[in-house]
């Protein structure tokens, strides 16, 4: 007579809190650039489209906003339950975060120390996700 088979996944692994932390991070980031995706996606149809931006930058701006919370939301979800393609992912969200970051400084558009901030946070971001044992985590040992 068979055993029935385990239901189990296999050997559970240990959550490393440094990854809860950035899920939770990467999830609220995710939350904020939608919240921020709707509202220019609701002035760029507005009558009197915002002062900043016209209808259509805002409108262009807003959708983009939404395709990065999707995949910061995804981060989340994929660091939380410590998915292999979450490393990939984090790490070239991170590097786009950087080069925006980096043009919005060149372009003159926002205060150097909000840049700088930007380019702190993501920096020590992939400075984690690059380490041995994270990325032991995720398979990329």
């Amino acid at each position: 007579m068979q055993q029935p088979a385990s239901r189990s996944p296999g050997p559970r692994r240990k959550r490393d809190i440094g990854l809860m932390m950035l899920a939770f991070l990467a999830a609220m980031d995710g939350l904020f650039d939608a919240v921020a995706g709707a509202t220019l996606l609701g002035a760029g149809h507005a009558n009197g489209a915002s002062t900043v931006m016209s209808g259509g930058i805002a409108t262009l701006v807003g959708m983009i906003l939404l395709v990065f919370a999707f995949l910061l939301l995804s981060l989340g979800y994929g660091l939380w339950l410590m998915r292999p393609w979450a490393w990939s992912l984090g790490v070239g969200l991170e590097v786009a975060n950087i080069l925006l970051a980096l043009g919005r400084a060149a372009g003159g558009r926002e205060a150097i120390p909000g840049v700088l901030l930007t380019l702190l946070l993501a920096g020590t971001i992939l400075y984690y996700l690059w380490q041995r044992p994270v990325r032991a985590i995720f398979g990329r040992s």
